[in-house]
């Protein structure tokens, strides 16, 4: 019976984790843009957490983007997206957490 049960209950671990394999990118998007979004967004968070200015914020942004050139739908959403947190850095803060939620979405999707 003991036997049982513990198969049951690592049987039922194993489907567990295999649930959670972590996060996937969107259909429409490349493993580049996926990954310059995630990096968007890091520094968007450095950003709002006062960890880096907006110049700072500003070139790394442009440096992560440089030379990217993904044309898919998911590629172009990631790419304006980065241009409006670049902009928008010299707006508002709201601003920019409001577009760098919007990207979050994106990748979301």
């Amino acid at each position: 019976m003991k036997k049982v049960l513990s198969l049951l209950l690592v049987l039922g671990l194993c489907f567990g984790l295999a649930g959670c394999g972590g996060s996937s990118k969107p259909d429409d998007m490349t493993d580049e843009s996926y990954n310059a979004a995630k990096e968007v967004l890091e520094i968007a968070d450095k950003y709002l957490d006062d960890k880096i200015d907006k110049d700072e914020a500003a070139d790394s942004i442009r440096s992560t983007m440089d030379g990217f050139e993904g044309d898919g739908v998911g590629d172009i959403k990631v790419r304006e997206r980065a241009k409006q947190i670049t902009s928008s850095l010299y707006i508002s803060e709201s601003s920019v957490q409001e577009v760098r939620d919007n990207l979050a979405e994106v990748l979301e999707n």
